[in-house]
């Protein structure tokens, strides 16, 4: 029982000199020593102050819109394919086409291109839909080939994006 008691003492008396000896530069890295310390927090405050003056003062261009969701982003892809297929020809064009009369077929064909680049202005809508470009196409096309043949190339291109995503 001695040598238990003579270890427990040895054990108890190297924690407090630990302790003792510790404890006070722990306390004063907490503290600042002297002006130096003070001084140099305060420099980074007006670093900080003028980074945020400079931040502040700059002129922000404008951000370019992109879609948001990821449903959004599906019906951009689904509505750049179409357009490319609108322009170049192909599967989009023949969706498109699917139940257009002579009158319409010849619209398209010869504004294929002016299609195209709205279904693309379109597409980067933020969030668009289908039913979105749907709309805008139609009144984009409405005043020149007329609204019959503008709402047969807008349901046919909502059809053709609908069927890339389904």
């Amino acid at each position: 029982m001695n040598k238990f008691v003579s270890k427990l003492l040895i054990v108890s008396l190297t924690t407090l000199l630990l302790v003792s000896t510790l404890l006070p530069t722990v306390s004063r890295a907490a503290t600042p020593i002297n002006d130096n310390e003070t001084m140099a927090s305060q420099q980074i405050q007006v670093k900080i102050q003028s980074l945020k003056s400079l931040a502040d003062e700059t002129e922000i261009e404008d951000p370019v819109i992109q879609t948001q969701g990821f449903r959004g982003y599906l019906v951009k892809l689904a509505a750049e394919i179409v357009a490319e297929g609108v322009r170049y020809g192909g599967k989009a064009a023949g969706l498109v086409l699917k139940k257009a009369d002579k009158q319409a077929a010849k619209a398209f064909k010869e504004n294929s291109n002016f299609i195209a680049k709205k279904i693309e202005e379109f597409a980067n809508i933020p969030d668009v839909t289908a039913n979105i470009i749907k709309k805008n196409l139609y009144a984009a096309l409405k005043p020149k080939i007329g609204g019959g043949s503008a709402q047969v190339i807008a349901d046919g291109v909502y059809y053709a994006i609908n069927f890339f995503l389904f």
